[in-house]
């Protein structure tokens, strides 16, 4: 029971960090490609 109860558990917090890294994927591709393109304006010895 215990067990049954804890592998449900650990299934719903994956679901959930699933869910949270398609959420924040996007937005971190984002930020990274900003911070590329900055430093490529930054340092155009590159």
């Amino acid at each position: 029971m215990y067990t049954a109860a804890r592998i449900k558990n650990d299934d719903m917090v994956m679901k959930q960090s699933h869910l949270f890294l398609a959420i924040s994927e996007p937005f971190l591709t984002i930020i990274i490609s900003f911070f590329i393109f900055q430093s490529l304006l930054f340092f155009p010895a590159f």
